[in-house]
């Protein structure tokens, strides 16, 4: 309300970025708190904005709509989650390529394949995130771990558990 009321919803104003980093950081909240309408509302506010400032598919509106997917996730809205978490994948590859960005992505594209019981489209989206961020990642970073407890929870479910058990391919 207060950067409202300072004017941030006026076009060209320059408080528009912390209005929708603002909404971003709401929507977050809100959808730690169980309340999934009302963050993916605010989290699309902050889109809004966004496309104004910088056009459509900026790497702010990516980080946007990874943030509804998780949201729709945790929600149990899996289809829903799945479209906006593609779309922010999209996004990302465009513009980063094979990146740490897209990678996250795929980490929490593979959650949603997971809890849909898609193991084998789970297993390959952890495979194609881990192969990115092998190429950016040190062998004991600490940001691979839940790609390879989620790999190796894939394979467990495809009965594959000698191969869950075993170190990964680098």
């Amino acid at each position: 309300r207060i950067l409202e009321a300072a004017g941030a919803t006026e076009p060209g104003s320059p408080l528009a970025p912390r209005l929708a980093n603002a909404l971003l950081e709401t929507g977050n909240g809100l959808g730690n708190l169980g309340d999934a309408d009302a963050a993916v509302a605010s989290l699309r506010g902050a889109i809004e904005i966004w496309r104004s400032l910088y056009g459509p598919d900026s790497p702010d509106e990516a980080i946007g709509l990874h943030d509804i997917g998780e949201v729709l996730r945790k929600a149990g809205k899996l289809d829903d989650a799945l479209i906006a978490l593609g779309e922010a994948r999209r996004i990302n590859e465009a513009r980063t390529g094979e990146s740490p960005r897209v990678a996250s992505n795929l980490v929490s594209i593979a959650t949603v394949y997971g809890a849909q019981g898609a193991w084998q489209a789970e297993l390959d989206t952890y495979d194609r995130a881990l192969a990115i961020y092998r190429t950016r990642l040190a062998a004991d970073d600490v940001q691979l771990v839940p790609v390879l407890v989620g790999r190796a929870s894939a394979l467990d479910h495809l009965d594959r558990v000698e191969e869950s058990m075993q170190p990964t391919p680098t």
